[in-house]
């Protein structure tokens, strides 16, 4: 896309973004029809990833395992869940230890499975805990101020998304036979359930993974939503309604067959590709991150067969693909890729990947994403 052509295409997208309502609303609740999208990059673009601070390092905090969960919070703290500590571990924006939230337990401020922690556009930090079905709701300094209950018992959590009228979204797998399936849960500040939406009404417990989604807020309390095997990226509105629908035929990103299950690259089959985060920016251009096999990835001997050996660095396994798309348009403005393994995508404009140093000690390196124009 030539350059001017881009500068008129973000011209024109405040006023797109705001009639998305409008065109929902004139739809009578029904969902826009999916549209391909095309490329058509713009030549004096660049995605560049500049590494901001690795967590784990020698000399500093030690991550014992490999976490469960990494994210961005608005003052530019990095909240990190570890595998064997149930408490959330924040660090400042150059990887440096600065306090451990709460303690181990079931009381006010207390955790025993965190599964998520999502950032909100107020500052607020929502921590997700499934052991004990609630959020914790908190300051960015760790100040605990509510917990609220999980609507719904059992199921997977996927994605969650805090929107800025204090609504709470999450993607969740439900089993009670009323709550089967929808994809999202829709929840007031006080967790009171206000909606559920989504979804064809089936869930296949052998395949809970169809059910995931990756949540990104956008504007007037809309968000996307992006599955994980499959390039397809839809944007609900404010009555929830998919007012926007994309999807992307690339022959590096297939679709995951129809009775197919996605593989880790660590025995004789490559990685599958896998959507890891969507979200909006401020000039209202739609960021993608996925992962894809790494050029380095080959099977090799393990235990006497084909395979990955478990020990093999994850960026020889793993590399990452970032995107940027003009929703206004439909069209990919470009894109790149990367040689490390992304497995969090964080606050907006913001990425973790994982890898061990030369001594097998985990490290979480954060990587902040600029689109040079």
């Amino acid at each position: 896309m030539p350059h001017r052509d881009l500068r008129q295409s973000l011209a024109m997208r405040s006023g797109y973004l705001a009639c998305l309502f409008l065109v929902g609303s004139a739809m009578s609740g029904q969902s826009q029809s999916p549209q391909l999208l095309q490329v058509a990059e713009c030549r004096t673009c660049a995605i560049q990833a500049t590494k901001t601070a690795s967590i784990g390092e020698a000399g500093g905090y030690e991550l014992s395992l490999r976490p469960f969960g990494v994210t961005r919070a608005m003052d530019g703290t990095v909240w990190v869940l570890e595998q064997g500590k149930a408490t959330p571990t924040v660090f400042n924006s150059r990887g440096r230890f600065l306090r451990d939230v709460g303690r181990s337990g079931g009381g006010p401020g207390e955790y025993e499975q965190g599964g998520n922690i999502v950032p909100g556009a107020d500052s607020l930090m929502h921590v997700l805990d499934q052991a004990l079905n609630r959020r914790s709701i908190l300051q960015s300094d760790g100040h605990f101020i509510r917990s609220v209950p999980l609507y719904g018992v059992g199921g997977a959590l996927g994605g969650a998304v805090a929107l800025p009228n204090g609504h709470f979204i999450t993607n969740r797998s439900l089993t009670h036979e009323s709550d089967v399936g929808y994809l999202f849960q829709e929840v007031d500040q006080a967790g009171k359930l206000l909606r559920q939406f989504g979804g064809d009404g089936s869930y296949r417990a052998d395949r809970p993974f169809e059910s995931i989604r990756r949540l990104g807020a956008a504007p007037n309390n809309s968000f996307w939503s992006a599955k994980l095997y499959e390039y397809r990226l839809q944007l609900y509105d404010s009555q929830r309604r998919v007012s926007l629908d994309l999807i992307r035929r690339a022959d590096w990103f297939p679709t995951l067959a129809r009775n197919a299950f996605p593989q880790g690259g660590r025995l004789d089959q490559p990685p599958t590709p896998e959507i890891k985060g969507i979200w909006q920016d401020a000039n209202g251009l739609v960021w993608v991150v996925a992962t894809l096999q790494s050029p380095q990835w080959k099977p090799t001997p393990l235990n006497g067969r084909p395979g990955q050996p478990f020990d093999t660095p994850l960026n020889e396994v793993l590399q990452t693909a970032i995107e940027v798309i003009d929703p206004a348009t439909a069209t990919v403005i470009t894109s790149t890729r990367v040689r490390f393994a992304t497995l969090w995508v964080l606050r907006n404009g913001y990425l973790a990947s994982y890898r061990e140093s030369s001594d097998g000690t985990p490290v979480v390196d954060i990587w902040q994403l600029t689109l040079k124009r």
